[in-house]
């Protein structure tokens, strides 16, 4: 069961929420940062699944750069 929920997770992870793009606010350029609130909710409930201690993502697009860091919120 963890394994089938990480494997539907994973592509979550590495691509953009496809559907959230009029959620987003705008950016220089027209691009919209793909770590949005939804993709905030999702690594939050990935950290408490897995009980990891935090996760830092990037996200490069031509020249613009997004990134975002974690920290886990649970107590062991």
């Amino acid at each position: 069961m963890l394994h089938t929920n990480f494997s539907l997770l994973l592509p979550l992870l590495l691509f953009p929420p496809f559907g959230s793009a009029a959620e987003q606010k705008a950016l220089k350029g027209g691009k919209v940062s793909p770590l949005n609130a939804k993709f905030e909710n999702l690594v939050h409930e990935t950290l408490e699944l897995w009980r990891v201690p935090g996760v830092a993502v990037g996200v490069v697009d031509g020249d613009l750069e997004w990134s975002q860091v974690r920290i886990s919120e649970f107590i062991c």
